[in-house]
């Protein structure tokens, strides 16, 4: 979870009534299937999760929003990059309880942005938001993850707030064409479509990482006692 700017609105796309019809059946199966896949999730037990400072040491959670508000307040401008396990419904609900935190302590200046959700969801995002739409209609638009009820609170507290929310991921496909044809399609791509440049692709040029992100990356795999078989680009 992150903390960025406003998003923007993409411009509707029309669609006639029985293409919507079929598309609406065939999304109802795949909710039916993602809401079946969530059912062993949902028996799991949730615990208070152990906070811990970068140096190992145990961290309550009450310290541990003391030093978020003191956070806050040294910068105009935060962002806050949240790591999860996926599965763990207890992170979720952590996620939540940061997410007020921080929208009570800088009001009107927080917005959230989800890495479940790639850039081409952000129009029917938004029109969620903006209460145009119901959840089973985003739903049906949004290709959203299997646990999508995990993140539902979190979307839902900036919809009653007022806070955006920012389909932050980039979709697969064009993670395909950067794996495939590499950067160069990517600019290509951009310099074609106005709407890709400015919108649904990441900031171009891609730059690679740094050293010292290549050296983290591969410490954080050896800790989990697996090699690095791909080079980091």
């Amino acid at each position: 979870m992150r903390l960025v700017p406003t998003s923007q609105l993409l411009a509707p796309s029309s669609a006639s009534t029985s293409t919507h019809t079929r598309s609406s059946t065939r999304s109802q199966g795949y909710r039916n299937s993602l809401d079946r896949s969530m059912t062993t999730m949902s028996s799991t037990l949730i615990r208070e999760p152990a906070i811990f400072q970068a140096n190992g040491v145990p961290l309550n959670k009450s310290s541990f929003f003391d030093k978020l508000e003191s956070r806050l307040q040294m910068k105009p401008k935060n962002v806050i990059f949240l790591g999860e396990n996926h599965s763990d419904p207890s992170s979720h609900i952590l996620e939540l309880e940061i997410l007020k935190r921080v929208a009570d302590l800088r009001p009107g200046e927080t917005a959230l942005s989800l890495e479940f959700y790639d850039r081409s969801a952000q129009s029917v995002l938004d029109e969620y938001l903006l209460d145009f739409i119901d959840y089973d209609t985003f739903l049906d638009h949004s290709h959203p993850p299997a646990n999508h009820k995990d993140y539902r609170p979190l979307i839902d507290f900036c919809k009653a707030n007022k806070l955006p929310v920012i389909a932050a991921n980039c979709s697969r496909r064009h993670s395909r064409l950067m794996s495939r044809q590499g950067p160069d399609a990517m600019e290509k791509l951009a310099e074609e479509s106005e709407l890709h440049r400015n919108f649904l692709l990441p900031p171009l040029p891609i730059q690679q990482a740094s050293q010292h992100t290549r050296q983290i990356s591969e410490l954080q795999w050896e800790s989990l006692g697996q090699r690095v078989w791909t080079r980091i680009a």
